[in-house]
C-alpha cells in the first residue's frame, strides 16, 4: 500500500514539474523596426481598441504597428499576441503570424482559437515539413500539460502538497492502523 501512494505521489509531482518547463518562454526580445505612417506619440497612446479598429478596417498595418506598441510598452498578452497574429496572417506574412500565435498559446495553451489558426498558417507555409509522430505516452502528457494554464498548475501543485502533508501527519502520528491506511 505504502508503495502505490509513493508511485501516486511521484506521479503527481512529476505531472508539476513538467508543467512547469512546458510554459517556459523565451527571454530574448526581439526589437522590432518601427514603421512611419504614424506619429510616434500616436502609437504610444494607442489602445488594443484602437488596434481592433483599425482591423476591421483592414488597415493591417495600422493595426500590426499598434498591437507591437501595445507589447513593448505595456507588456504581453495573449490577445495580442492572437490578433497581432491574425495582421500578419491578413498581409501575408506567415512567419511572423505563426511566431505570435505560438507566443499567444505560450500564455494561453488551452485556447482553441489560437491553436486553430495556428494550424491554419502552418498550412500555408511553402515548405511543408511532416512532423515526426510522437509515441502515444508523450502525446497524453503533453494533452494533460497543457490542459491547464500555469497558475491553475501552481494551485493543483500547492493543493497536492498541502495535502501530502496531512497524508503524513496522519501517517506518522496516528495511533490507529486505519488511519494509517
Amino acid at each position: 500500500m505504502k508503495k502505490i501512494i509513493f508511485l501516486v505521489l511521484s506521479i503527481l509531482c512529476s505531472f508539476n514539474l513538467l508543467a512547469q518547463d512546458s510554459l517556459a518562454t523565451d527571454s530574448v526580445k526581439t526589437s522590432r523596426p518601427a514603421r512611419k505612417e504614424f506619429s510616434a506619440a500616436r502609437i504610444e497612446n494607442a489602445t488594443k481598441e484602437q488596434g481592433d479598429n483599425a482591423y476591421i478596417r483592414n488597415n493591417f498595418t495600422s493595426a500590426i504597428q499598434i498591437y507591437e506598441s501595445l507589447l513593448s510598452t505595456k507588456g504581453e498578452a495573449a490577445e495580442v499576441y492572437y490578433n497581432l497574429g491574425n495582421s500578419y496572417y491578413k498581409i501575408g506574412d506567415m512567419a511572423k503570424a505563426i511566431l505570435n500565435y505560438e507566443r499567444a498559446l505560450l500564455l494561453k495553451p488551452g485556447d482553441g482559437d489560437i491553436r486553430s489558426n495556428l494550424e491554419i498558417a502552418r498550412s500555408k507555409t511553402v515548405d511543408k515539413t511532416e512532423a515526426t509522430p510522437q509515441l502515444f505516452f508523450i502525446s497524453w502528457i503533453n494533452s494533460i500539460i497543457n490542459c491547464m494554464g500555469a497558475d491553475a498548475w501552481a494551485k493543483c501543485g500547492i493543493a497536492s502538497f498541502i495535502l501530502f502533508i496531512f497524508g503524513l501527519y496522519f501517517f506518522i502520528f496516528s495511533k490507529k492502523v486505519i488511519l494509517k491506511k
